[in-house]
């Protein structure tokens, strides 16, 4: 297709890791998670990390068949322990944020925008998780009020947790 899809892979718990293990090995754990995010894309995505723990991803001519194989793959290839030379190891998954071109917006900072929302929307939903941008998320020029709704929405869509195992119905 004629699509592109923007995603942000974002490091889940990795404060917490570097508090532990120290700054040098949050930086072997970053080296580490991007050759897996590589690994688990296509041939000829971009891979960027845009500062801290949070990355980029491009992907061109794709379908949404293949964004979700690729996000489950990420998430997939982050699920698994990290071993940081002397540090010891440590666990860090992946939440991942995904908007499209042209559908989700036409320029980058609008699709970056978007990611992002989507990547926090994914983060709601604990570790280990990727989400597409939905229109709900957005609130004009308050993104965040929007999510905040959105997130409250589905709260109060949701069916409530059962007594006897404290989860919600599906």
């Amino acid at each position: 297709g004629d699509r592109v899809g923007g995603w942000f892979p974002d490091l889940d718990d990795v404060k917490s890791g570097k508090a532990t293990l120290g700054h040098g090995a949050g930086d072997e754990l970053r080296q580490s998670a991007s050759g897996r995010m590589a690994s688990a894309s296509r041939a000829g995505d971009k891979l960027v990390r845009l500062g801290g723990d949070a990355f980029t991803i491009v992907l061109e001519q794709v379908e949404t068949a293949e964004v979700i194989h690729v996000a489950e793959r990420i998430v997939e290839a982050m699920s698994t322990q990290f071993v940081l030379g002397d540090a010891g190891s440590c666990m860090a998954q992946a939440s991942v944020g995904i908007s499209l071109f042209p559908q989700d917006g036409v320029d980058v900072p609008t699709l970056l925008r978007r990611t992002d929302l989507a990547m926090y929307w994914a983060k709601s939903g604990g570790m280990g998780h990727y989400a597409f941008y939905r229109k709900e998320l957005y609130h004009g020029d308050n993104p965040a009020a929007g999510l905040r709704s959105f997130i409250l929405t589905c709260h109060m869509l949701a069916p409530p947790p059962s007594p006897s195992t404290g989860r919600c119905a599906t």
